[in-house]
């Protein structure tokens, strides 16, 4: 099972990452597992951090800024989303690095679950349902759509709270 552990580069709470991996893996009985780490600051080396304490063998993605200069992080994120069996996106809601990860698992249809960071429940409750209104046009639209994803879920927001 290869998992794709990725996030935010501003969170670093690593009791919340760790609990979230474990959370995954047990509720999901992954077994023989790998995690797929790319390793940028926050989420990805704090998975590392996790996987190695565990014994849990980790497959390493580097940036080749040699061959692909500023679209190096874009084309290691979607090496490990095409090598993954499910991705795990550790999210503030916020950071377009994860919402690229997002896009590219809707892309290659694979299998994903978001955990929201730091963000009002009742928040990411409009949120998933805002990203389930606008998924049909996640795996082709543009890093900006995340932008119409925040304005559709503060018009749910809208319609909940009046």
């Amino acid at each position: 099972m290869n998992l794709f552990i990725c996030g935010s580069i501003k969170i670093k709470d690593k009791e919340w990452i760790f609990s979230k991996i474990e959370e995954c893996i047990a509720e999901k009985n992954f077994t023989n597992v790998t995690i797929l780490e790319g390793e940028a600051r926050g989420v990805d080396l704090i998975a590392k951090e996790w996987a190695l304490a565990h014994d849990i063998p980790v497959k390493e993605y580097p940036p080749d800024v040699q061959h692909y200069l500023h679209n190096a992080c874009h084309k290691r994120n979607e090496d490990m989303t095409r090598d993954c069996d499910f991705a795990l996106m550790l999210w503030n809601g916020k950071s377009y690095g994860t919402f690229d990860d997002i896009q590219l698992c809707e892309k290659y249809s694979k299998p994903y679950e978001i955990c929201y960071y730091d963000l009002a429940e009742h928040m990411q409750k409009y949120l998933s349902l805002a990203m389930e209104k606008i998924k049909p046009k996640l795996a082709d639209g543009p890093r900006e759509l995340l932008d119409d994803i925040w304005e559709e879920a503060m018009k749910i927001r809208g319609r909940y709270t009046h």
